[in-house]
């Protein structure tokens, strides 16, 4: 009778190279890196499609800017100036820096510091300006005369204002000056 042979296997460790022909193992490709985990994959297709999504509206918006700013400057080049008809408005002649040495009650001198505009016609302005040592030497002669206290008070204001105009009509002649105003009014 036959009888069979338990046979022990000893582990042995027989290397690779051994059993492999060489012309498999080159064939066989290296080993893949360890994949990333879905998360790492998903924050970068977060981070990518941001930064993508910023870049588009900037150009969008860059786009619109200079769109709209050719669109605004064409319409200006369409304007065309309209003439308005002639309103003459008087003319102003500004005389600054009066400083004028009053007396006061006791006999104090006090000084008047007054700035006036002329209201004139139009077509006399060259011509008033021209005459304005003149103009300016008979003001300080008609402040000059006053005392500070007639200075002061409301009616003599008015009263200067009507003798100034009176005086450089005179000077100048009729009707050139309307109307005189006080820019500055101050008796120091």
């Amino acid at each position: 009778m036959k009888q069979k042979a338990h046979i022990d296997i000893i582990d042995v460790k027989i290397p690779d190279s051994d059993l492999v022909p060489e012309t498999d193992a080159q064939r066989v490709p290296p080993a893949a890196p360890a994949s990333e985990t879905p998360i790492r994959k998903r924050g970068r297709l977060i981070w990518v499609a941001t930064g993508l999504s910023i870049f588009v509206f900037a150009a969008l918006v860059s786009l619109w800017y200079f769109a709209t700013a050719s669109f605004h400057t064409g319409r200006q080049g369409e304007k065309k100036a309209v003439p308005i008809a002639a309103v003459t408005a008087p003319d102003k002649l500004p005389l600054d820096d009066f400083f004028v040495e009053v007396q006061d009650g006791q006999g104090q001198a006090r000084i008047l510091r007054c700035s006036l505009i002329l209201d004139i016609g139009g077509q006399e302005r060259q011509a008033l300006l021209a005459k304005e040592v003149a103009i300016r030497n008979r003001i300080y002669q008609i402040i000059g005369r006053r005392s500070a206290p007639g200075l002061l008070a409301p009616e003599e204001k008015k009263r200067l204002k009507k003798d100034i105009t009176d005086e450089l009509n005179s000077l100048l002649g009729p009707n050139v000056i309307k109307d005189v105003y006080f820019d500055q009014y101050l008796l120091l």
